[in-house]
């Protein structure tokens, strides 16, 4: 696992609300049979963007709408596990979103 930081990113948040959503997106990572996980933390100019990209097999396109349209109602009952839940909350509680993207857009 590595974890990168551009420049000197500023993440302004409760660290432990934060530790455990990035907790819970390596749980995941890691149970879904990746191997190598990077954390990126960059600046933006409405605060930071942290990134959470895996080796794993990822999920198709199709699936992946189906998850962040669960995520962006907030209607997790079936849809998701408690860790993306918690992960998609944290991010609210920071003014923040979870953004899921398959892995056929990720170069």
């Amino acid at each position: 696992m590595s974890i990168t930081a551009q420049d000197a990113v500023r993440v302004q948040g409760d660290p432990d609300l934060l530790a455990a959503a990035l907790m819970n997106l390596l749980d995941n990572s890691l149970r879904h049979g990746a191997t190598k996980v990077d954390i990126t933390a960059r600046s933006k100019s409405d605060g930071a963007c942290i990134a959470v990209r895996d080796d794993g097999a990822g999920m198709t396109g199709e699936d992946c709408s189906r998850l962040q349209a669960a995520l962006d109602q907030q209607a997790y009952d079936g849809a998701t596990g408690l860790g993306l839940m918690l992960a998609d909350l944290v991010a609210r509680a920071h003014r923040g979103r979870l953004l899921l993207v398959p892995r056929s857009l990720v170069a």
